[in-house]
């Protein structure tokens, strides 16, 4: 018969997401429009707004969309760490990773379309640089790391990773 999985918890995305340049109309109607089609975003979203504080949580206009009802409710003055949020929150993230054609303009559009924004339609972006780092179960690890146009990571990376593998990575 037929098998239905769940809904994976983590979405990767890599690689000239502003094709063949980088744009708002290259970001809008060919990358965000398509996620938001897939898995509307909540309620609070505003196109316009820019993120300060990520990850956006708790999401307002969603219930349950914590593990823990207390937060739920918005009681939640003993969690404030954002990280702590994140690990609680039970609805699916993504990351994004640049590739070269969204380096055109100096990585600015990709800066200011997604790690500036919180939701990739219904996707949370809790992602506050190019790169990143993911604890996977299993004491599995999974590294995004952005190459540029120079095909290699520059010093910032190399220092969060570095220090990744020293103090977590075992």
């Amino acid at each position: 018969g037929k098998k239905i999985l769940p809904r994976g918890e983590i979405l990767i995305n890599g690689g000239d997401l502003a094709y063949p340049h980088p744009s708002e109309e290259s970001y809008e109607k060919r990358f965000f429009r398509t996620f938001e089609d897939a898995m509307p975003p909540p309620p609070s979203f505003r196109r316009e707004h820019i993120s300060i504080v990520k990850p956006a949580l708790p999401v307002k206009g969603w219930s349950n969309c914590f593990f823990d009802k207390k937060l739920d409710s918005n009681e939640n003055d003993d969690v404030d760490d954002g990280y702590d949020l994140l690990q609680m929150y039970k609805g699916p993230c993504t990351f994004v990773l640049p590739g070269n054609h969204d380096w055109y303009d100096g990585l600015s559009t990709y800066t200011r379309f997604i790690l500036s924004r919180d939701w990739l339609g219904g996707w949370l972006m809790p992602q506050q640089r190019s790169y990143f780092a993911l604890k996977l179960p299993q004491g599995w690890w999974l590294l995004g790391f952005d190459l540029a146009l120079a095909g290699d990571i520059d010093i910032e990376q190399f220092k969060f990773f570095a220090n990744l593998a020293a103090k977590s990575i075992k």
